[in-house]
């Protein structure tokens, strides 16, 4: 079957033998028809967690599949989780566990004096998309920014994903390699973006063009790619149109301009998270000395407009507003810039002393800490995660102190919802109150602008569920999907199986659980309520009590009644 060409295969047996040398892992590179690949570099990386924060080291360990297209990784001294692929020239990345062309890899542990045996990494030959770009009149651009796009999901949103980018060559010609098999849109965005008119004519820019020649994303036609398929021809001429300009001033929040300050402006109907290119003075994107800024070549439409501070490179945001662009080009705006205010507060642990879940703070440099043995959980955090969806969102957070407290600061105000870094999987959240209101399950709303105060309670009675998934005779449950979820607005879960199907979650609140599993899904909508809301009566239900260890077994959701569900979806 075609599925089980996407499949990165863990099988065979998993044996334990102390050796002394470290972990080896054995196993074969093969095509999707079973064939042994000669010369593919296999990468092992190690996933360590730093300052709660999951960072994928560069290749920790390589090898090259022989002429059996066999390999072998030996002398593996660092424990921990790992991921694992394979890559050679004309083939498409092949991830362990991975199940099909978008889904996620699987981690898999490796501990010193382990053997994996029977790996199993399939690999499909890559698709090329290539073309060339021409402006209104025929002839080439240059610089070009071609993208190929797919439908997915982010954040409880279909959308438009990016999944590679070329940039066209001065003949005009790209080249988009290293495709998997799948259904793609292309859309190109012209670094020249205007294109003043005479006289009284308008101005008139280049748009942003969809394949063959839309402006709109729902007029793009699809390409679909198959394994080791080139598509040539795939030319596209920019279209023009009006364009219009904004002009304005960022001041910070007491009144100063704010120079040298980022400004995007980011189309409302858009999903795909594109920034719009804007030119100020031949640098994109900056304010001023006095503060101002210029936008150019934007059509009409609704906008955010978002400020960032450059020094920071973007991590935090300095304020948004929404601007509408009709018929004429839009003056004098003012960007007010300036966080919400501190969101401080105090953490308590039921029962028990909070010193005791507190690693001690580690202030190693990162480079440092990535070359430790094990894994840096680093002093629990608090954040906040910025819901606003905009590509220069920020997620600011907060180390805890011994006494318990913290302040956060840096968040624009918006919406957020309330994060935890570094945090023991025997704790869950039992309260959270911000300002008097819950926000145990729901956002932190700061939208106003106003500070406030957090006050949070712990509880160390977490409990957890494990489980197996249960597969179709002779097939592989690894990489398989598995979605928790509540009726309320608990936050989505999800994990992946392992060789053998098994799967857990862990730091879990007392409440009634539903799972399910899916061979092949988009990461995206596995976590989307309204689509895993369509199965809460077919899927394995689970009641749980503090600190519980219950156990369930998912069956894997056949793919019509998964795209039967996806249809159903806005």
């Amino acid at each position: 079957m075609m599925r089980v060409a996407f499949f990165a295969l863990l099988t065979g047996l998993i044996a334990l033998a102390q050796v002394s040398k470290g972990a080896r892992i054995e196993g074969i590179v093969v095509t999707a028809d079973g064939k042994p690949m000669a010369g593919a570099q296999v990468k092992l990386s190690r996933r360590v967690v730093v300052q709660g924060t999951q960072v994928t080291t560069d290749g920790v360990y390589f090898t090259t599949s022989d002429v059996s297209g066999r390999f072998a990784l030996e002398d593996i001294t660092t424990g921990g989780t790992y991921l694992m692929n394979a890559q050679r020239s004309g083939f498409a990345t092949g991830w362990y566990g991975a199940r099909s062309a978008i889904a996620q890899p699987a981690a898999f542990s490796v501990q010193p004096g382990q053997v994996l045996k029977g790996v199993r990494l399939v690999m499909l030959p890559q698709g090329v998309i290539f073309g060339r770009v021409t402006d209104s009149n025929g002839e080439p651009v240059r610089d070009a920014r071609v993208q190929a796009m797919r439908r997915g999901y982010q954040d409880g949103v279909r959308q438009m994903i990016a999944v590679k980018m070329a940039i066209s060559d001065e003949q005009g010609k790209y080249r988009l390699e290293n495709l998997n098999p799948g259904r793609y849109f292309l859309v190109v965005q012209s670094s020249a973006i205007v294109v003043t008119g005479g006289g009284q004519d308008p101005k008139m820019g280049v748009l942003r063009t969809y394949y063959p020649n839309a402006t709109e994303e729902l007029a793009a036609a699809p390409l679909d790619l198959g394994p080791g398929q080139e598509i040539p021809g795939m030319d596209i001429r920019l279209r023009q149109g009006k364009v219009f300009s904004v002009r304005g001033k960022v001041v910070t929040a007491n009144g100063p301009p704010a120079a040298g300050f980022g400004i995007l402006a980011l189309p409302s109907t858009n999903g795909d998270s594109l920034q719009v290119l804007t030119t100020i003075r031949g640098k994109q994107n900056q304010t001023r000395e006095d503060g101002s800024f210029e936008l150019l070549g934007l059509p009409r439409g609704t906008y955010t407009l978002q400020g960032y501070n450059i020094a920071t490179q973007g991590t935090r945001t300095a304020g948004r507003m929404e601007i509408r662009i009709f018929d004429e080009d839009v003056e004098d705006v003012v960007l007010s810039l300036g966080d919400a205010g501190a969101v401080s507060g105090r953490i308590r642990m039921e029962d028990g002393d909070l010193k005791t879940i507190l690693t001690p703070d580690d202030a190693r440099p990162l480079r440092e800490l990535l070359a430790s043995k094990t894994d840096v959980p680093g002093r629990m955090t608090v954040g906040l995660k910025d819901l606003s969806r905009l590509p220069m969102g920020n997620n600011p957070s907060a180390k805890i102190g011994d006494d318990g407290t913290f302040s956060v600061t840096g968040a624009a105000p918006g919406i957020y919802q309330l994060t935890f870094g570094s945090m023991s999987p025997d704790i869950y959240v039992k309260s959270a109150r911000f300002n008097g209101v819950d926000v145990t399950r729901d956002p932190v709303d700061i939208s106003a602008g106003a500070a406030g105060s957090l006050e949070i309670l712990l509880s160390d009675r977490a409990a957890e569920i494990s489980g197996t998934v249960s597969m179709g005779k002779d097939e592989s449950p690894v990489g398989v999907t598995v979605s928790l979820w509540t009726r309320d607005a608990e936050p989505i879960r999800t994990t992946t199986a392992d060789e053998s199907g098994n799967f857990r979650f862990r730091g879990l609140r007392p409440g009634v659980y539903y799972l399910a599993g899916w061979d092949d899904i988009d990461p995206g909508l596995a976590q989307m309520r309204d689509f895993l809301t369509q199965f809460t009566s077919e899927a394995a239900k689970v009641e749980l009590a503090e600190r519980a260890h219950a156990t369930a077994e998912v069956q894997v959701t056949p793919a019509a009644k998964r795209k039967a569900a996806e249809e159903k979806l806005p």
